[in-house]
């Protein structure tokens, strides 16, 4: 699963399972027991200064580090790529 960390913003992206034009690997929402969209919020587009574009989901899950998984933020928010 390809994770972006945007340093010019505080976004962090995630390929999610409805994303129209990404990867076949990509964070699949339906495992996830505590996967929820922010609903109210709209959707968020991020511009990168090479201009391309990155539209999302506003997500809350938990999110852990591979290798500690007892480092993990709940109710992590994040992007959920869509396009």
């Amino acid at each position: 699963m390809r994770a972006i960390w945007d340093t010019g913003s505080d976004w962090f992206f995630i390929e999610i399972d409805y994303c129209d034009n990404c990867d076949e690997t990509f964070f699949d929402s339906r495992l996830s027991t505590t996967f929820e969209t922010v609903v109210g919020e709209p959707n968020e587009i991020s511009t990168f200064g090479d201009g391309k574009e990155l539209e999302g989901d506003r997500i809350r899950d938990q999110v852990c580090l591979a290798d500690f998984q007892d480092a993990c933020g709940l109710n992590f928010e994040f992007l959920g790529i869509i396009h």
